[in-house]
């Protein structure tokens, strides 16, 4: 077959190509990466002697960008719209996420047909000497496309892309793609939201840090008197938090009001509060050598640094949360709803899909007579902090606490426990996580618009992550099949 037949072939499929992609967007069963994979990515790789990879596949959240070559940087955009909007809009995002410090070269494939013409200036403006980039070059149809492919002296390589090209457009590869098409509009119209039990966190940017400043020998002496009066702890140990919280409790007397979001190392007192403010009562136990750096920079150090920036974070998380009445309770290493001076049922209100709705957090349970309350059921949740690709995450796990009076965890506790997460379905699980996601991520009282909150620097909560997931699983056929017990074994269980 000699270059002019072979090229005739190729001026052909390119027209089918367009034909199918025209007659597809009319019927709405467009899918783009199903035709990036099987006709543009082998025909680009030829064309401009590149190793294209579907981008989506090897980049999670992949922005402005289809098709990668991260070792030649180069990338192309494909798309089958033309306008003028829908270049700079990618060029706008493709900018913004700094994508030019991976690709040196951005080309836009129009599958249906480009303008005669696009606004070159605009566009120069946008890009600000970011890459370069011509309209007339890097803006490429199957007409464009064409010319390009004609200027290619290597007859086999024109032959190679003759052969790509018809193999991909027979009846049977045109028929097997509709199918194909048809199975993912499928999917896509049954995408369902999917939660994980994680809440973004935004950290405060700077860390205070200073030398203690404390009489250490005084503290321990009061600590130690308290203790032998059977006031406080029965530990022997003193540590040096039991020792700064001794200081600061002893500003109390002024009316401040004791905080938990700080840690001591090495006799440096390490927080989020500016101790540079002599208004803060942290900075009344340092030194004035006040030093200060950037958060990320702290954790970055090494592994130590980073588990004190964790501690530190957690110190902070648990401020945030007393604001919200969900008290740490030390020796069930969890958060529960805090009961107040008189312990009963509590119910609080809170925003449920846009829609105020009202959340029990504590329940109480009587004595089959109703004389008598035999425990409190409190909400409650442990947590754990991950960073992923430089964010942070608070990791939420539903739970319950059981106390006797409110405040003493019940002897029954365990047993209690055991019987109500056997009960539990996952629908239940799920909506105590939303609430209490969302119930810690609120951070204004919605009758006034101003913040409830009283910690003196920035750390946010954020809402709950989900994400779109198909196909749809039903729940009906993947969750465990549960025995049905006899009324005399059935677990008691009250809401």
């Amino acid at each position: 077959m000699n270059r002019n037949i072979l090229l005739t072939s190729i001026q052909q499929s390119l027209a089918r190509f367009k034909a199918e992609i025209e007659i597809a967007t009319a019927n709405s069963e467009y899918n783009l990466h199903l035709h990036s994979e099987n006709v543009l990515i082998p025909l680009l790789n030829e064309v401009f002697d590149v190793n294209l990879l579907n981008g989506n596949y090897e980049e999670k959240n992949l922005s402005a960008v289809d098709l990668v070559d991260y070792k030649n940087r180069i990338a192309f955009q494909v798309t089958s719209t033309s306008s003028i909007t829908k270049i700079k809009n990618t060029i706008q995002q493709f900018i913004k996420d700094k994508r030019y410090e991976q690709f040196d070269m951005l080309y836009f494939f129009i599958l249906t047909e480009k303008q005669n013409s696009y606004n070159s200036d605009s566009i120069d403006t946008l890009i600000n000497s970011h890459f370069s980039f011509d309209a007339d070059e890097h803006i490429i149809d199957n007409i464009s496309f064409y010319k390009r492919i004609q200027k290619i002296n290597n007859v086999e390589k024109i032959r190679r892309i003759e052969k790509s090209l018809s193999s991909e457009f027979t009846d049977e590869k045109i028929d097997q793609r509709k199918e194909q098409l048809q199975y993912f509009d499928i999917q896509k119209l049954q995408s369902e939201k999917v939660y994980f039990n994680f809440l973004e966190l935004s950290i405060p940017s700077t860390i205070y840090y200073s030398d203690l400043d404390i009489d250490t020998k005084l503290l321990k002496a009061r600590i130690t008197n308290r203790r032998k009066k059977g006031l406080g702890r029965k530990s022997r140990h003193i540590s040096d938090r039991d020792l700064v919280k001794e200081a600061i409790n002893s500003y109390d007397k002024d009316g401040n009001k004791y905080c938990q979001d700080w840690i001591v190392s090495e006799n440096k007192l390490f927080t989020f509060r500016n101790l540079g403010d002599d208004t803060e009562i942290l900075s009344k136990l340092v030194t004035n050598q006040v030093e200060e750096i950037d958060s990320n920079e702290f954790y970055e150090l090494n592994e130590d640094y980073k588990k004190r920036f964790v501690s530190l974070l957690n110190f902070s998380l648990r401020e945030r949360f007393a604001e919200k009445k969900f008290e740490w309770v030390e020796k069930e290493e969890l958060y529960r709803y805090k009961a107040g001076k008189l312990a009963k049922s509590v119910k609080i209100e809170w925003t449920k899909d846009k829609k105020k709705s009202e959340r029990q957090v504590i329940y109480e349970r009587w004595d089959k007579d109703k004389n008598h309350i035999i425990c409190f059921r409190h909400l409650a949740f442990t947590t754990s902090l991950r960073n992923f690709e430089g964010k942070w995450y608070l990791a939420i796990r539903p739970t319950w606490s059981f106390t006797s009076d409110g405040y003493k965890r019940s002897r029954f506790s365990e047993d209690y426990l055991t019987g109500i997460k056997r009960l539990e379905a996952n629908k239940s699980v799920f909506s105590d996580f939303k609430f209490i996601g969302t119930h810690l991520s609120e951070t204004k009282n919605e009758n006034t618009l101003f913040s409830t909150l009283t910690t003196p620097y920035s750390l946010i909560i954020h809402s709950p992550v989900f994400a779109k997931f198909n196909p749809v699983i039903n729940d009906e056929d993947w969750k465990p099949i549960r025995e049905k017990k006899s009324d005399d074994n059935q677990l008691e269980v009250w809401e």
